[in-house]
């Protein structure tokens, strides 16, 4: 729990089915640790990677950034990001989407990168970096403000951090808050009543 600057450890009493959406006129590109968030019922999918027969980690890290309509149930494309990379996580705030972190290269080494897409322009701009580089981090949104939790905090061997920051779009800074009891990378989270909860293996 970040509402109150401390975690609390909670049981999993349900899995969730995800359903994956494709129109019959265009197909989202195939891609792997990616990241997304959602603007105004649009899911927008953000960066990834593409890695056809290669081995081991690293690979194609991609720009790409697809948006889906569920109304028209249609995919476009948007404006790419400035700075392709995989294993990044994305959050959307006040209409704003953000991509933060990731990493790119054979050797993964984690980026502090974050990125501002404003659909009504369709454009990226550059924001103030995380506080600590991370990939394989996961992020969710609470009154505007998003918090990224965990990931990896070194390359290959991807070694698992607690580490939770806030940023603040308003100001556009990064404010350290109390880690997770558990490190961990790969995870997933999301916001309810308030609190953020975060699920890993």
């Amino acid at each position: 729990m970040i509402g109150k600057a401390r975690w609390v450890t909670c049981s999993i009493i349900a899995v969730l089915t995800v359903l994956v959406c494709s129109s019959p006129g265009q197909t989202p590109t195939p891609r792997a640790w990616l990241g997304g968030g959602s603007v105004n019922n649009t899911f927008f999918t953000v960066g990834g990677g593409s890695c056809n027969g290669c081995s081991g980690f690293g690979g194609n890290e991609v720009s790409t950034v697809e948006a889906y309509d569920p109304v028209s149930n249609s995919w476009s494309t948007k404006a790419s990001l400035q700075s392709p990379r995989f294993g990044l996580t994305a959050s959307a705030s006040n209409g704003i989407v953000y991509a933060i972190g990731g990493t790119l290269g054979f050797f993964s080494t984690p980026l502090s990168t974050v990125e501002a897409y404003d659909p009504s322009s369709n454009t990226w701009s550059p924001k103030s970096g995380l506080l600590t580089p991370r990939w394989k981090l996961t992020s969710s949104s609470v009154n505007a403000i998003i918090y990224a939790i965990g990931g990896g905090s070194n390359g290959n061997q991807c070694l698992a951090t607690g580490v939770v920051e806030s940023y603040d779009p308003v100001t556009d800074s990064w404010t350290t808050r109390a880690s997770m009891p558990t490190a961990r990378y790969g995870a997933a989270s999301d916001a309810l009543n308030g609190h953020i909860y975060g699920l890993s293996e």
